[in-house]
Order: C-alpha cells, then structure tokens, then sequence
C-alpha cells in the first residue's frame, strides 16, 4: 500500500513505478516518460486514456493495434517494440503523486531512474527519446536533474526540424542522442496528431 499524507487539504501519494523498465535485446533507441497515469487501460507505459502515444506510433510504423486493456495489450506493444528495438522506462522509480493527479506538475521526484546503468546494461542504445518537455517537471526536466545529480550538466538543446529539440552526450565514450518531441498526451491540444507522428518518424527514421 502507498505511504499517504496530508498537508492542508492536499493528499501525497508515495508511489513506486507500477512495472518494469522494457528493453528487448538490440535496442537502439530508449523511450523515456515520467510516471503511469493515475488511472490506465492496461500495466505498461502510456496506457492511459489522455495519451496518443500508441496511436501516433502506429501511424509511424504503419502498425494497427488490436488490442487496448489487459495482459493482451501489454504483450501486443511488447511484440511491438521487440520488433522495432525501442525500449522504455520513466523518470521517476518512486515519487508522491498529489491528490491523485497524472499531470507532471503533481509528482514529486524521491528516487530518479539510473538512466546511464540503463546504458550500461543496455549496450545497443544510442538514442533516448524524451516524452516531455517541460523544466523540472517533464522528463526533459527530470533527465537535466539526475545529470546535476550525477555532477553534470546535459548539454544545452537546439531545435531542429520539425520543432524537435536535440542534444547530445557521450557516456563511456559513446554518443548518445537526445530528441524531446512534444507530449503525446491529449492536454497539448494544439498539437495535432498528424504533427505529432511527423515528429515521431523523423526521429525513429533517423540512421
């Protein structure tokens, strides 16, 4: 059960990641989020019902999916993304969550995700994909935070086609690429779905 306390009128939540990270062999690139969603259609990553991202990388890789609640659904990205070599995993590995909210502006980093063990495990990564752009909060944020954790700084982003913001850093002499497109969640209206996959496809297109 999550430690719970109160503070005025607002409830935290102290919450572990619900599952795994997921990192077939070979992959090539690392999708990074932030935390699941408070309330979500199946146990994996962007599932719940305020994000387009399984939608936008089905029109990536002209992949329709079947499937969309419980274990099925689960197995039926992770084919997926075996096939693609695209891993994930998020920021937070425990966090409070306030008063039940899925918006990143209401989690509370405790422990962050040790991303360069992740690619030190994971020898085939040589791109990470930021889910979120927002400072602090978003997983561009928390990444700029686990680097002055580690007493580093992640190099400044520019942008590049399509709006994309990109950076680059090397860790135990092997470049790694860093893109942050914008949220697939639903609450960046402005931002179409047809935009959304033309970003995605540069990036996953990319040699």
């Amino acid at each position: 059960m999550p430690m719970t306390y109160y503070q005025n009128a607002d409830r935290y939540d102290l919450l572990p990641h619900p599952f795994k990270d997921f990192i077939p062999p070979g992959a090539r690139y690392l999708v990074v989020g932030t935390f699941p969603a408070h309330t979500r259609s199946f146990k994996f990553y962007y599932s719940g019902e305020g994000n387009r991202f399984w939608e936008v990388l089905g029109l990536v890789f002209n992949h329709t999916f079947n499937v969309f609640s419980g274990d099925e659904a689960v197995k039926e990205r992770k084919r997926f993304l075996t096939a693609q070599l695209i891993g994930m995993t998020d920021m937070h590995q425990l966090c409070y969550r306030k008063n039940k909210s899925s918006g990143d502006e209401n989690l509370y980093p405790v422990f962050l995700t040790d991303i360069f063990d992740l690619l030190d495990q994971n020898p085939s990564v040589t791109t990470l994909v930021l889910t979120s752009r927002t400072d602090a909060v978003g997983a561009l944020g928390l990444l700029k935070i686990y680097f002055m954790q580690k007493g580093l700084t992640l190099p400044d982003q520019e942008t590049i086609r399509h709006n994309i913001l990109y950076t680059t850093f090397k860790h135990q002499n092997r470049a790694i690429d860093v893109y942050i497109p914008i949220s697939p969640s639903r609450r960046v209206e402005h931002y179409s779905l047809q935009k959304l996959t033309v970003m995605y496809r540069y990036i996953f297109s990319d040699p």
